[in-house]
């Protein structure tokens, strides 16, 4: 779903939501060294939605917004790797930014707070970052332009690493989730 609104000729605000639903199956065997198999019963879904508001002022553009991202997951392995994981994860982002350029400078200047709420069976923390946002681009010649960029986000880990199911890879190597990593910065 979209939907945009020119409020005033310098004044719009946009917002959108997207629903998906995946359902996988897959299965692994080898026997390298002693018969391992497994199956996994995958299901997932999800709801991602945002707001944004912008103002054209004379000096800058100044956008302020909302995202929500809203996860849940069940994925029910069989056989050698047996286990059942159900994670629900959230996650609210509000920001704001100014851009705009100043004696050929053009710079963006913003902030953000996001709160990352995050379950699977007994395990849940909520994880709060602060994320300052600074982009500068000056053209020096016409074909010569220099960038800087700073910005801070969150890094959360990939499903497999924060599930409680034990996998073999092979007869040397085996996945192991752990559902208390949390989140780190970069």
């Amino acid at each position: 779903l979209y939907l945009f609104r020119q409020l005033t000729p310098r004044q719009s605000v946009t917002a959108n939501a997207v629903g998906t639903y995946i359902a996988t199956q897959s299965g692994h065997y080898d026997n390298e060294s002693t018969a391992y198999r497994y199956d996994v019963d995958g299901q997932t879904a999800s709801l991602l939605s945002e707001a944004v508001y912008e103002n054209q002022l004379d000096a800058f553009v100044l956008s302020a917004g909302l995202n929500f991202r809203y996860k849940h997951t069940r994925n029910e392995y069989g056989g050698d790797a047996a286990s059942l994981s159900r994670m629900v994860q959230n996650d609210l982002y509000a920001f704001g930014e100014i851009k705009g350029v100043y004696k050929g400078l053009r710079y963006v200047l913003g902030t953000g707070y996001k709160r990352l709420h995050y379950r699977q069976n007994r395990h849940h923390y909520d994880f709060h970052s602060f994320r300052p946002k600074l982009t500068l681009a000056c053209r020096l010649t016409p074909a010569l332009q220099v960038d800087y960029s700073f910005q801070m986000q969150d890094r959360a880990s990939r499903i497999a690493m924060t599930s409680e199911a034990v996998i073999r890879t092979n007869s040397m190597e085996t996945t192991v989730g752990n559902p208390d990593l949390k989140p780190g910065h970069d």
